[in-house]
């Protein structure tokens, strides 16, 4: 590939990706492999996040610990799976946020 090109397809992800596409989708568009296009969003300064479409894009962690804190009687008030639900994200997340909750001393 040569550089004029390059340079043209970079100018035209980072543009994309400013606007907020996905990495993967501005590389698509201008066809390079993702990766390419990861490392020029690194280089522009632009901050990658890969949330899924259904959620939000950025998970409240305070909610996530605040849940787990909950009891009833003996035992938690939500389930895993309800706290994921409710918080918008993955059983795998919330096991994470609470891991590093207890770490803190918080939960």
């Amino acid at each position: 590939m040569d550089d004029v090109k390059k340079a043209k397809e970079e100018k035209r992800a980072v543009k994309l990706m400013r606007a907020g596409a996905r990495a993967a989708d501005a590389a698509r568009a201008v066809g390079v492999h993702p990766t390419t296009a990861q490392k020029w969003a690194h280089a522009h300064g632009i901050p990658l996040e890969y949330p899924c479409p259904a959620r939000p894009a950025v998970v409240d962690k305070s909610l996530i610990v605040d849940l787990s804190a909950e009891t009833w009687e003996d035992g938690p008030l939500y389930t895993l799976a309800e706290i994921a639900e409710i918080a918008g994200c993955s059983r795998g997340y919330v096991k994470q946020v609470r891991r590093a909750a207890r770490d803190e001393g918080r939960l």
